[in-house]
C-alpha cells in the first residue's frame, strides 16, 4: 500500500506540478489523483484516434 501511495505522489509531482502532494488534505489529494487519471485517460484516448 505504501509504495502505491508513494508512487502516485510522484506522479502528481511529475505530472501535475504539486511540490509536496504529501502536505495536500486527504480529500484533496484524492480529487488530484482524480484529475490526474481523467487527464491521463483523455490523452490516451486522443493519442488513439
Amino acid at each position: 500500500m505504501s509504495l502505491k501511495i508513494r508512487l502516485l505522489d510522484a506522479y502528481l509531482k511529475y505530472y501535475m506540478h504539486i511540490r509536496n502532494p504529501h502536505k495536500l488534505s486527504d480529500r484533496s489529494w484524492c480529487e488530484e489523483v482524480q484529475n490526474l487519471h481523467y487527464i491521463r485517460t483523455k490523452e490516451k484516448e486522443n493519442s488513439q484516434v
